[in-house]
């Protein structure tokens, strides 16, 4: 069960963990260390990196670099400085690199921390991913296929070394973190407001992603903390989630926000674990007083909601209305207790508790319309590439906030379509998304939307679909030009079926649109008219999250082409949209 639940109200009315760093250690008897959990398998030889270098404490690292392959990260070698920046040593590289097919580096400033890491593991340590303080981050590197995970030292600690286990791999992980230095703020960095979702965005309160750390991004003021020990596991539309267990009553609490005074609407994607049919199971709540709650959970199987002001609320459910009603004429506190992610009291003043997973919880001012309710629910990712510099223009401008990552492009305003436009142009170019959960299910529908300007088309992978960051293993293009420079989307049900447009025009821009629906099928629309498409009702993926690579197939140049000619696209790329949803003609034509 996968549901993206919406409520609003109206007062005239609409196994990862985050560390404590309260762990004494024997190699740093100077600093409070707090030891991650173990990722991955029991091959190889143990290694710690702490020993290696001995007394030099506290450690941070200088320059990461790792490796990936068929079978998941290969290997990795760390850099260290310590604190006062007195030394650097560089360590001997932990695993083998032979068959590497994918790398990554991270050279970190003097005043730059890693704050989360996040990765996937099975029998071995699958993939990994660096975020820092500074609102940088590395590629999830490697495979998809496996259990994601997420360490983190919330708003206090910083990672400062690795130990774990390697041979001809990286086997296996342990991640090490420390108080952070006197005065750092931890925290998610405020994003730049760039984009033609600025009015949207303005009206944000709050969003805790629960991708591994319950921080808020908007304002650090709401920063929560988790309660007897929630873990983090995979997600949906955003590939962590936070994982409640009701009978070890885990929750996250946050302090009270003003908003439920006035209009809000809050948003969240939900998994249930167990569905209570004759009782209340909590999502989120804020209480001023035991008579003055705002309740939102599911009261006997249903979506429920409960706030003493206002004259209606309104429940949706994956962006369809479900359910609506009057509400009494309480006014509401101005000054309310915390708020409170997996618990709050019923009706008799017992708490409850949810038992399942939670993920981005979005609370804004104003009710939102039925159209944003469906938007938000239902748009995975939005890329406008409207921002300049090295970070900003990677930014996701949609409610999942999935930040890409682009290698060898530029953000250009020049020719654009909408401000700036993603600028491919040497042969290693590429914009990449990683762990697209929803993507990777098949016969699921579907919409991707973008704008093309090629300066050259002989041919071109636009959108590449593989398991893992290489672009390799169950892998093909999903659209691309042919040698002929005809527009191609196609997918795979046990044979590639392509779709062919008409020729794109050299150094002018088109709108493409690739959809599929089981009754629709796959459908293929230029400048918001139908130009071909197959009956076909169903499609197979390989049940891993994909990466979706734009403007390159990376090393999947060797994956089945069908009607795609691969190699590096050449040309400008704009307002690139992924939907969960067959949008329609008239849905369409609204977005050129």
């Amino acid at each position: 069960l996968r549901e993206k639940a919406r409520f609003g109200s109206s007062l005239g009315l609409a196994s990862p963990n985050v560390l404590a760093c309260d762990i004494p250690t024997v190699l740093c008897p100077i600093l409070n260390v707090s030891s991650g959990l173990v990722y991955g398998g029991s091959g190889g030889g143990p290694f710690n990196d702490s020993s290696d270098i001995n007394d030099n404490c506290p450690l941070y690292p200088s320059r990461i670099y790792f490796t990936a392959d068929s079978d998941g990260v290969s290997e990795i070698q760390m850099t260290y400085t310590t604190a006062d920046q007195s030394s650097a040593i560089q360590l001997s590289v932990r695993g083998g690199y032979s068959s590497a097919q994918d790398s990554e580096t991270l050279i970190l400033d003097k005043d730059e921390r890693i704050i989360k890491v996040n990765g996937i593991a099975g029998q071995l340590l699958m993939a990994l991913q660096f975020h820092t303080n500074k609102g940088r981050r590395t590629r999830l590197l490697g495979r998809s296929d496996g259990s994601s995970w997420s360490e983190g030292g919330g708003d206090t600690c910083v990672f400062s070394y690795l130990n774990g286990r390697s041979g001809n791999s990286l086997d296996q992980i342990q991640l090490n973190f420390i108080e952070a230095d006197p005065g750092m703020v931890i925290s998610t960095i405020p994003r730049v407001i760039c984009s033609t979702a600025a009015a949207a965005a303005a009206a944000n309160v709050v969003y805790w992603s629960l991708s591994g750390d319950t921080l808020s991004m908007f304002n650090t003021l709401y920063n929560a903390q988790t309660v007897n020990n929630p873990v983090y596991s995979s997600g949906y539309s955003f590939p962590i989630a936070l994982l409640l267990t009701k009978a070890n009553k885990q929750y996250a609490i946050a302090q009270s926000i003003e908003v439920f005074t006035s209009a809000f609407t809050v948003e969240a994607w939900i998994n249930l674990n167990s569905v209570n049919t004759a009782g209340y199971m909590s999502i989120i709540g804020q209480c001023a007083d035991v008579k003055n709650c705002m309740y939102i959970g599911i009261l006997n199987g249903s979506l429920f909601m409960s706030w003493g002001a206002g004259e209606y609320q309104l429940l949706y459910l994956n962006g369809g209305l479900v359910g609506q009603g009057a509400t009494t004429t309480i006014t509401p506190s101005s000054s309310g207790g915390n708020i409170t992610i997996g618990t709050t009291q019923d009706e008799n003043q017992l708490e409850t508790y949810f038992d399942g997973k939670i993920g981005q919880i979005l609370i804004s001012s104003g009710l939102k319309t039925p159209q944003e309710i469906l938007e938000d629910a239902t748009l995975i990712a939005y890329y406008t590439f409207g921002c300049d510099g090295y970070v900003d223009f990677q930014q996701d401008s949609g409610p999942n906030y999935m930040d890409g990552t682009g290698s060898d492009v530029i953000a250009t305003s020049a020719n654009g379509i909408h401000d700036h436009s993603l600028w491919f142009n040497i042969s290693t170019s590429y914009f990449q998304i990683s762990n697209l959960v929803a993507f990777g299910q098949g016969s699921q529908p579907f919409s991707i939307l973008l704008w093309l300007r090629p300066s050259d088309i002989t041919g071109g992978t636009i959108i590449h679909a593989s398991p893992f960051s290489s672009g390799t293993g169950f892998c093909y293009p999903y659209m691309g030009l042919s040698n002929t420079g005809s527009i191609v989307v196609q997918l795979y049900n046990g044979n590639v079926v392509s779709v062919t447009g008409p020729i794109l025009q050299l150094n002018q821009w088109t709108h493409i649109a690739q959809t599929f629906s089981p009754s629709h099928g796959l459908q293929l629309y230029v400048n918001g008219t139908l130009a071909a498409s197959n009956s076909m009702s169903s499609y197979n993926t390989n049940n891993s999250p994909f990466y979706f690579t734009l403007g390159n197939s990376r090393a999947g140049a060797i994956c089945v082409t069908a009607g795609i000619t691969i190699q590096p696209y050449t040309g400008q790329m704009d307002e690139v949209r992924f939907y969960s949803r067959e949008l329609s003609n008239t849905e369409i034509l609204p977005l050129l």
